[in-house]
């Protein structure tokens, strides 16, 4: 087949768009293969995602659609800690995102599956109410679950960038064993553990068994199938039975993070999601 049959839009504007992005990604690793530099591999793998973000079938809204005119107030201003993004944490749009999340929905429990350095535990801390409770939770320094993902990431345990106070709890437990309680409900959690399809069903399971009337849902890693990944093929079930997972489109950088929230949380966030969400 000719690439310009390939490239036909056969089903609309989008399809024809991720076709293109999806050749460009090729291209861009060929001749990252022909002149190797540190630039060169970081532009294909920024490649590489954009065409993950623009065959994903998980639906995404704009950032204009969610913010709307919620954050006009300068007591809104979100927190960023400089240097606590990338190299195995998420990007400065996903922290963006997860800080404004904060911010409106105001919670007064978090929990937080996969502690890293603290640097999403930093910017969820600075960004709750002042009398919020962090559950930051992480492996053992001597454990290492069978078919956990990321194993390099898991090791590390410097968490240079965690909060010292008394409202941020750190748990050191294996997820897939404890129990998962907590002495109260928690009306946000972010989930960026064991990226399996295993290991991230077995954390969200157990987070919705905790989440309030009014609560929030976070995953990061939402567009990776490689290497293991399963929280993309989990998300999508989890959509087919109902829950109305979306994402925010990246401005500059791509976002992999999808949330979810209950009716009520979107009541109180102001936030009226496309029928096709």
């Amino acid at each position: 087949m000719r690439l310009s049959d390939r490239l036909r839009p056969c089903s609309g504007l989008g399809t024809w768009i991720s076709r293109v992005v999806h050749y460009l990604k090729f291209t861009t690793v060929a001749c990252v293969a022909m002149r190797p530099s540190r630039r060169g591999f970081e532009v294909a793998r920024r490649a590489y995602v954009a065409s993950l973000d623009c065959r994903s079938p998980l639906p995404a809204i704009t950032l204009d659609e969610f913010l709307g005119h919620r954050l006009e107030s300068p007591d809104d201003q979100v927190r960023l800690r400089p240097g606590a993004h990338g190299n195995g944490s998420i990007n400065v749009f996903e922290s963006f995102l997860l800080a404004v999340l904060v911010r409106m929905i105001k919670p007064r429990a978090i929990i937080e599956i996969g502690t890293f350095r603290g640097g999403t535990t930093c910017h969820l801390f600075h960004n709750a109410p002042p009398d919020a409770i962090i559950y930051t939770l992480d492996l053992p320094a001597d454990v290492r679950p069978c078919g956990i993902t990321d194993s390099g990431l898991a090791a590390t345990k410097t968490r240079d960038f965690l909060p010292d106070s008394p409202r941020v709890k750190l748990r050191l437990v294996d997820t897939c064993t404890c129990d998962g309680t907590l002495d109260t409900k928690v009306q946000f959690a972010f989930i960026d553990g064991n990226h399996s399809y295993n290991g991230v069903r077995n954390d969200t399971e157990k987070v919705l068994s905790l989440l309030d009337e009014v609560g929030c849902v976070c995953w990061h890693d939402c567009l990776g199938r490689d290497y293991g990944y399963g929280v993309h093929r989990y998300l999508l079930e989890l959509r087919s039975r109902g829950l109305r997972i979306f994402r925010v489109k990246g401005v500059h950088e791509v976002s992999s993070l999808a949330m979810w929230m209950t009716q009520a949380c979107e009541q109180r966030v102001g936030l009226t999601l496309r029928a096709d969400i």
